[in-house]
């Protein structure tokens, strides 16, 4: 029988013995192959270390071959069941089929990184500024962020004279990202607004028209896009008269720098000289709103 020369220190606690070709380190009953037990916290507090010095190779490599086995498992209560440092690569796993890494938890957490993460390969599909989605039972895809809405017809029925009013839009025709809060019948401070989901440059543009304004009283009008409360745009005109009645269509669009939640919405005056109130015209084509993220931070 070979003798095995513990050249590192022997700690008291140990036992190692052989038993139906099972292999125990602190403990008398291994049922695996090799089962090491340690309550002796080393340098590293680990049960078993493992160091590769050399340029080539790793310190710890695992191989199954079988379906529903594993090349390297880690199981802890409390702690961290696999746990990995590396100037380079900090855990590596590769599967031909099924599962190249697993991790799991009752109450923390099933994986946990500290540094940057890379997801390529497979369906995943990375494309620059994607966002990482699933489907229902949790396969992960990189999809492009599909930021953009289009509202239309200006539910305002009469505007004051010589104040803002926000406008309302009633009619969503897309908003991929239920970014946008469209109006149903009730005004509040969140409805006919956008709240930007991620920071970066977008481009909002608008138009409304007043109609039927009286030609005697009506002045000028204006438009101004809002963020957060305060007016970053604004332009204003002077009606068409034709005989009677005036139009006074409005437009603006602009490019803009947001943060994430920041708020967007339309604001509109018309002034004139004997305080009547002048309605927007609620056709679609007339009342607009729309806005697209050009680029992410």
């Amino acid at each position: 029988m070979k003798k095995i020369s513990l050249t590192s220190t022997v700690l008291f606690s140990m036992v190692t013995w052989a038993s139906a070709q099972n292999v125990g380190i602190g403990t008398t009953n291994p049922t695996n192959k090799l089962e090491v037990i340690s309550t002796v916290v080393s340098a590293s507090n680990a049960t078993i270390g493992a160091t590769n010095n050399g340029t080539v190779g790793s310190a710890i490599y695992g191989i199954s071959n079988a379906a529903g086995t594993y090349g390297v498992q880690g199981t802890s209560n409390n702690g961290i069941g696999v746990f990995g440092s590396s100037s380079y690569i900090a855990l590596a796993a590769n599967a031909t089929s099924g599962t190249a890494a697993y991790g799991t938890s009752v109450s923390g957490y099933g994986l946990r990184t500290i540094g940057k993460i890379r997801l390529a390969g497979g369906n995943t599909n990375p494309v620059d500024g994607a966002v990482l989605t699933s489907d229902a039972t949790g396969n992960a895809v990189w999809k492009p962020r599909k930021n953009g809405f289009f509202v239309s017809g200006a539910a305002n029925s009469a505007i004051p004279p010589n104040i803002y009013r926000k406008v309302e839009f009633g009619y969503e025709t897309y908003d991929p990202g239920s970014d946008f809060v469209n109006f149903q019948g009730t005004t509040t401070s969140s409805t006919s607004v956008f709240t930007a989901p991620v920071a970066g440059v977008y481009h909002f543009s608008s138009a409304v028209m007043f109609e039927n304004t009286d030609e005697a009283s009506m002045q000028y009008a204006d438009i101004r896009i809002i963020k957060n409360s305060t007016a970053i745009a604004l332009k204003g005109v002077k009606p068409v008269y034709f005989t009677g009645p005036a139009n006074a269509f409005l437009e603006i669009e602009g490019d803009f720098h947001l943060d994430a939640n920041d708020k967007i919405w339309i604001e509109v005056s018309q002034h004139n000289s004997l305080g009547k109130t002048c309605g927007l015209n609620n056709e679609n084509y007339t009342g607009r709103f729309s806005g697209q993220l050009k680029f992410a931070d």
